[in-house]
């Protein structure tokens, strides 16, 4: 079976670029972490796990990838900028009857995914306040 970790990753990144937006202006997304001050909010693809679950018919894993939104104000804040980028990612990313969600290149099909939990952490400076929001998606790959 071919590793799917960077194929995932580049899955994630390629659905959510440019896609996500918060008082008109395009949402950065970075696959890890930045240190970088890019504005008040970003994305990041931080941890990710894989367990193999190959069988005699197919070459397959469940997998996990965190997803960090970091929402950053002046003064005191509250979940309401994270909640709404949420919003926006669980569109991009689900399947609907309208929408195909995300995909992934070629020897992969990623099946199953559902987000399996969410979580804030909160963050008071002497002149910010910084609320992160943890997703965490479940899937299956398996390899064509």
């Amino acid at each position: 079976m071919t590793e799917p970790s960077q194929y995932i990753r580049k899955a994630f990144y390629q659905a959510l670029k440019d896609n996500v937006t918060y008082g008109g202006s395009i949402v950065p997304v970075y696959d890890n972490f930045s240190d970088e001050d890019n504005g008040a909010h970003q994305i990041m693809l931080t941890n990710q796990t894989g367990s193999n679950r190959d069988d005699k018919c197919s070459f397959a894993g469940d997998h996990t990838i965190v997803i960090d939104i970091v929402t950053t104000m002046k003064g005191s804040g509250n979940s309401a900028i994270a909640d709404n980028i949420s919003e926006q990612i669980t569109y991009i990313l689900q399947p609907t009857r309208k929408t195909t969600g995300i995909t992934i290149d070629s020897p992969f099909q990623l099946l199953n995914l559902k987000l399996e939990s969410t979580r804030y952490l909160t963050e008071e400076m002497p002149s910010r306040f910084m609320v992160r929001k943890l997703l965490t998606y479940s899937f299956r790959i398996v390899q064509n």
